[in-house]
């Protein structure tokens, strides 16, 4: 397969990761903000809402993945990946799982004045960290399998 003919694939998921990576920055970046200001609950609250625009965007990413996106559009031009495949979305659930409603409002309930707990959030910090670091390894999975799947130039994806 040529990468002319693989171009809007790659595209797309180009666009995708560039705003996944965004919002985990926002992330960091109010974490990092929430940290500076000594854990006010102003504060934490935008980490939380950060939150759940990742959340929000992981949801509809994978959505689209298992409705016959990226994965099976790979897996129909190198079908000796589709294990790969399977196992990259076997990991959905569980990304998902990991910064889901649950986690998004037992944050908020951290983030709440009178039921907050400011020591707590180093700690939130920390998993929350490592959870998007583990989604972003798993993104970079994906995009490895697409330019496997279309023998492309991985710098179309940077």
């Amino acid at each position: 397969m040529t990468e002319d003919s693989s171009s809007p694939y790659l595209a797309a998921l180009k666009v995708e990761h560039r705003e996944l990576a965004q919002l985990v920055r926002t992330v960091e970046g109010a974490f990092s903000a929430a940290a500076d200001q000594g854990w006010k609950g102003e504060r934490t609250l935008q980490v939380v809402e950060r939150l759940a625009a990742v959340r929000d965007f992981m949801r509809d990413h994978f959505a689209r993945e298992e409705e016959g996106g990226y994965l099976d559009e790979a897996i129909s031009h190198a079908p000796r990946l589709g294990p790969e495949a399977a196992r990259l979305e076997r990991q959905h659930p569980q990304l998902l799982g990991k910064i889901n409603d649950a986690y998004v409002e037992a944050l908020k309930q951290h983030s709440s004045p009178r039921e907050g707990d400011p020591f707590a959030w180093p700690t939130i910090q920390e998993t929350t960290h490592a959870v998007l670091k583990e989604l972003l390894t798993h993104e970079a999975g994906e995009n490895q399998l697409l330019m496997q799947a279309f023998n492309a130039d991985p710098r179309l994806t940077e």
